[in-house]
């Protein structure tokens, strides 16, 4: 018997149940305590599990929740940090309040990759993309791709790892003889040209080769630098599609049809919308056919998948139905800004913008956003949260009157006043991390959701 391990797991789940008595989430602190008794607690706990890990900048959330409703149509159990606590500590936690299952689906911060992977040694790695976003945290995308690439290479295991080829960073990590020799490569991307463009959007973060730092030729743009991509003198470029994603048609927030190709064809429907989604939810089909999982299962399972909390979830209150979209970074933001433009129908929207640990401090990305776009479509704006001014002060910029805007700091007031002056039927907000969470928890009372880590 583990006397260490033992102790940690009594000591953690007491901490669960305490915090979950008071109405807390209980999603973090008790995996702290666990791994403070015993360092080795997470690697311990995932020893006899089959485990995934997926991260990157945007879509983590919404991946992980769509892998894990497909394997559990498919009759599969699932551990799964679904809260979005993503550090080694919510990891922790995830294993500390579940039992052994068939798989654990581990979402994880994109600092925390390199702690948690050699910890739960996953079955598969899947990695989104990468762009700038927290600044104050993670510092360049550089500097964290130089990190996951040292990650992979220094495993002492074989994993299947699928990357998004579409991200010259991912690309140039999967095309490494350091990490090729060791796991087995899986690339996926866009191959519908109806989507994006020749140009390159003005937030695009990736536009440089990661062989010698020269301009990297595109021949297409998706959004930002996500493209079809090379650079001569280096030979890098794009690698070879192992699932092709085509076909692809937007109904804006009635949601998106499109196929995976690789030696066969599926056809899928989904009610998310956005290229973004698109995205997010093919690399859980593609992950899904990795494990052998069944197309009429995959099928079905996405065409009923509901957003996670905050990622285009609607919610009725009163006479108004209300979108909530997450942004936290340029390319997010701008993503959001496409598909509010994809209808055509006028808008007022609420922005809550928070500077907390969980936001990033650093809000100078609001700037680098494309946010005089909204001129086309946007009518009246609130704006709250601890950046509730600077918000302002950038769509006054953008070219907004002041009579066009309303400061608001609390958002939960802001919410209110909000649905109270807007003659519009739908509404959108859009908002930081920790605005969001402060915003569930009015709904949360008013009983129109449940807590976000449930």
């Amino acid at each position: 018997m583990d006397l260490r391990f033992g102790l940690s797991k009594l000591f953690g789940k007491t901490i669960f149940f305490f915090l979950r008595v008071l109405g807390k989430g209980a999603t973090a602190l008790p995996g702290l305590w666990a791994i403070k008794i015993d360092p080795n607690f997470v690697y311990k706990s995932a020893k006899n599990q089959n485990c995934i890990v997926i991260t990157g900048t945007n879509g983590k959330t919404t991946t992980a929740h769509a892998l894990a409703k497909i394997l559990k149509d498919a009759n599969q159990t699932i551990t799964h940090n679904l809260s979005g606590s993503n550090l080694l500590r919510g990891v922790a936690t995830t294993f500390l309040i579940n039992k052994p299952t068939d798989w654990a689906i581990i979402e994880t911060d994109e600092a925390a990759f390199s702690t948690i992977v050699p910890q739960v040694q996953p079955k598969l790695i899947i990695i989104l993309n990468l762009f700038r976003d927290q600044m104050d945290r993670y510092g360049e995308i550089d500097k964290t791709a130089k990190l996951w690439q040292k990650t992979l290479s220094n495993l002492n295991f074989k994993s299947t790892v699928l990357l998004n080829a579409d991200d010259p960073m991912l690309g140039y990590i999967g095309q490494k003889k350091s990490i090729t020799s060791q796991h087995k490569i899986i690339f996926f991307g866009l191959s519908d040209f109806k989507i994006g463009g020749k140009i390159s959007e003005h937030a695009a973060d990736s536009l440089l080769s990661p062989t010698n730092n020269k301009k990297l030729k595109y021949k297409h743009f998706f959004f930002s630098h996500l493209g079809i991509y090379h650079e001569p003198e280096s030979n890098f470029h794009h690698p070879k599609l192992d699932f092709k994603i085509e076909n692809i048609k937007l109904k804006s927030f009635q949601g998106s049809e499109f196929k995976i190709i690789d030696t066969e064809v599926i056809d899928l429907k989904t009610n998310l919308p956005g290229v973004f989604n698109i995205y997010n939810l093919s690399t859980a089909v593609i992950a899904a056919k990795i494990l052998n999982i069944e197309d009429t299962i995959i099928k079905k399972s996405i065409a009923d998948f509901k957003p996670a909390f905050g990622r285009a979830e609607t919610i009725k209150i009163a006479d108004k139905k209300i979108t909530f979209l997450l942004i936290k970074n340029p390319v997010g933001f701008n993503q959001i800004i496409s598909l509010l433009q994809d209808d055509i129908e006028h808008k007022d929207l609420l922005i809550g913008i928070n500077d907390q640990i969980a936001d990033g401090t650093d809000v100078s990305w609001l700037w680098d956003a494309d946010i005089e776009r909204l001129t086309l479509i946007a009518d009246h704006f609130t704006t709250t949260g601890t950046r509730a001014h600077e918000m302002a002060l950038r769509l006054k910029y953008a070219g907004f009157r002041s009579d066009e805007i309303t400061i608001v700091n609390n958002p939960k007031d802001a919410l209110d006043n909000f649905i109270k002056n807007s003659q519009k039927e739908n509404l959108y907000c859009l908002l930081t991390y920790t605005t969001m969470i402060e915003l569930r928890q009015k709904l949360v009372k008013l009983k129109l959701v449940k807590p976000f880590y449930e």
